[in-house]
């Protein structure tokens, strides 16, 4: 039997019950496992160390949205003083203030999953 037929088959049964058949597939299935959640904890910590540096700039983003730069921008645009031809996607209404919901969405998403990952610990 290869290692796919027996990955295939019916569930592993009870311990007592277990064979090398059984093992093999136990095996297969936690490697398989350990492979995912390995590359997915390296892809995580490469996210949270570029987030981290990137926290100065989203707090300048966040500045210039509420510290009334962002609506001189936009009110100049309106108005036809800021040239056409210049990238402006920033000044688009929901832009800034849909990025600051992602991040209190990101927040409550991340505070769940570590409560979920303090659970799995120990």
């Amino acid at each position: 039997m290869t290692i796919e037929q027996i990955i295939e088959s019916e569930d592993v049964g009870p311990r007592t019950e277990m064979n090398i058949p059984d093992q093999i597939k136990r095996i297969t299935k936690m490697e398989l496992t350990y492979n995912e959640l390995a590359a997915q904890f390296t892809a995580a910590h490469r996210e949270v160390k570029r987030l981290t540096e990137l926290l100065p700039q989203l707090q300048e983003l966040e500045t210039y949205y509420e510290n009334g730069d962002w609506q001189e921008d936009y009110d100049a645009d309106q108005q036809g003083l800021i040239p056409g031809d210049l990238n402006r996607g920033i000044l688009c209404e929901d832009t800034i203030y849909d990025l600051l919901t992602d991040r209190a969405e990101l927040l409550s998403e991340l505070c769940t999953l570590l409560e979920k990952l303090e659970e799995t610990a120990g």
